[in-house]
């Protein structure tokens, strides 16, 4: 077979049955024989940094490993900000692209491409030659598994119509075992010795805690401690329904959360890293007794002092602990109460701010809420970087983190659009919604066509205040006009219905009724909620 056959054979041999991409030189062939050769559904993206963002968004919601497909020179570096993105949130991608032809040296797409990989993060596999397309497509898929991160796979691209022999290409799944040693017994001594003297304890739980499949064993971890249990950020919804969950803790807690956070004594934290955003830059953890449990050891401790600490997967380290607590007989503490279930059931996020519509515009905080209300309970969210964050953190439930994702891990905006497109691609029978700023949309809008030319399930909500928002507070905070913030953007519901989606202007309370008749005649066309809001109403944590 020759090496583009090869290679479709491969991913397919992997289990890859959808990539995203944008066709050239270097990546035709192969996108060829993975859809008519093998059926693999492949999603044109309308650009290189979309395309990314899609297979981003893919793994986030549901697929194990994403795949994208993109050309040699400015196709990669059209990519850039999406795969330093994907490298900073740990996901596992296989970004193809190629050298230009060694025998034209002065090619005008010519790219030193070593240089423009290394800042992002990700790794470089080089595809050495025909005969070694196998060993090193295998190198390349078992270090983005293993260290959760994009790995930019490159070829010659002379070789790709070189023959190589088929005996030689594998097929079947690559063994992916994660040999890394469980945690020591001293550590795991001293975890249960501050347990020990906790009083008000909260097990919370990260993205890695999540992505091990311990919900179950922190959940009983957490009942025999007496602990309400919380999430980062990044596992929103891990414990959705549960009568002692505290939702997100951190910067996008809500007013309740933040109050039984502070008086807790102890956090037992699993896979979570404890950044400033989780830990308000130590505020919450201020005063308590900080426990970390982590798979990767350079994790424990790097934004603050911990008490006692773990290494380990969070599912063997609960159970460890659990373990240990029953022998040495530790009495649970008393923190979940029926006063502290009836104080979580009678306090919702929702009702924690006032509206602040106008006759022109609308609280965006109560048009998603409404969203939430409005669409079925099985919905991925995904939202884009912006001041607006907090209305779809907070207002928007998903039933697991597999079903959120947010694209600020590389502090960019207009990522999210591709990657909740990437994620109605995974997540297929319910709908996605995007929360997007309208600069965010404005830089990333083309991408709506990509989601209208496959028909998807996807409701796009703009949060519109004709500016930059955060800039915008900037300036009125330092004394400054901020009339360089402002936009006078077209209607982007005339912008969707232009691009063969649906769309809606919603800029009051009585625009509510005009929402809920378009979300439920959207169809198989995608939907877009032009939300008018006024830049001067401070919601987020942004402002």
């Amino acid at each position: 077979m020759k090496v583009h056959e090869a290679v479709a054979g491969f991913l397919t041999g992997q289990g890859v049955d959808v990539v995203f991409g944008l066709l050239g030189e270097a990546n035709m062939l192969i996108v060829h024989d993975l859809v008519h050769r093998h059926g693999v559904r492949y999603v044109a993206a309308t650009r290189e940094d979309g395309a990314v963002m899609m297979a981003d968004g893919y793994v986030r919601t549901g697929g194990r490993i994403g795949v994208a497909m993109v050309t040699h020179g400015p196709a990669l570096t059209n990519a850039m900000t999406a795969i330093t993105e994907a490298c900073r949130h740990g996901t596992a991608l296989l970004v193809f692209t190629a050298y230009t032809p060694v025998a034209r040296p002065w090619h005008q797409q010519a790219l030193d491409i070593d240089a423009a990989v290394a800042p992002t993060g990700a790794r470089l596999q080089r595809i050495r030659s025909a005969t070694t397309v196998a060993e090193d497509l295998t190198a390349a898929y078992r270090l983005a598994l293993l260290e959760s991160r994009p790995v930019v796979v490159v070829f010659p691209i002379e070789i790709m119509e070189d023959e190589v022999a088929a005996s030689t290409v594998s097929v079947g799944p690559v063994p992916v075992v994660d040999h890394r040693p469980g945690p020591a017994e001293p550590d795991l001594d001293r975890v249960v010795g501050v347990l020990a003297t906790a009083r008000r304890p909260i097990v919370l739980a990260g993205r890695g805690a999540h992505r091990s499949g311990s919900r179950d064993r922190l959940l009983a971890l957490a009942e025999r401690l007496g602990a309400p249990v919380a999430t980062t950020l990044l596992a929103k919804g891990m414990f959705k329904d549960e009568p002692f969950d505290l939702g997100i803790f951190g910067t996008f807690s809500s007013d309740t959360t933040t109050k039984v956070i502070d008086e807790a004594d102890c956090v037992l934290a699993f896979g979570a890293s404890l950044n400033e955003f989780t830990t308000e830059r130590n505020r919450l953890t201020e005063g308590k007794a900080v426990i970390q449990v982590d798979i990767d050891p350079t994790h424990i401790g790097r934004f603050g002092p911990v008490a006692a600490h773990a290494v380990g997967d969070a599912r063997r380290v609960a159970e460890d602990i659990h373990r240990m607590l029953d022998e040495a007989e530790v009495e649970p503490a008393g923190f979940r109460s029926d006063r502290l279930r009836r104080y979580l059931a009678d306090n919702r996020a929702s009702a924690e701010f006032d509206d602040q519509s106008t006759a022109e515009t609308v609280d965006m905080r109560t048009v998603v809420a409404r969203v939430n209300e409005l669409l079925p309970r099985e919905r991925t969210v995904v939202s884009d970087g912006g001041r607006f964050m907090v209305a779809p953190v907070r207002y928007l439930e998903v039933p697991s983190p597999r079903h959120f994702a947010i694209t600020i891990s590389f502090g960019a905006i207009g990522l999210g659009l591709a990657a909740a497109v990437g994620a109605a691609a995974a997540r297929r029978g319910h709908p996605v919604v995007a929360v997007v700023g309208d600069g965010g949309f404005a830089m990333s809008l083309a991408e709506f066509t990509t989601a209208v030319r496959y028909q998807l399930d996807l409701v796009v909500i703009v949060i519109n205040d004709r500016s930059y928002g955060v800039e915008y507070h900037h300036y009125l905070q330092r004394g400054r006009t901020p009339e360089v913030s402002l936009f006078d953007w077209p209607d982007f519901a005339e912008v969707a219905r232009a691009f063969g989606g649906h769309g809606v202007v919603v800029k009051s309370l009585a625009d509510l009724d005009l929402l809920e008749t378009a979300l439920g005649e959207r169809g198989s066309m995608p939907l877009l909620v032009d939300v008018r809001i006024d830049p001067d109403v401070r919601v987020g944590v942004l402002d």
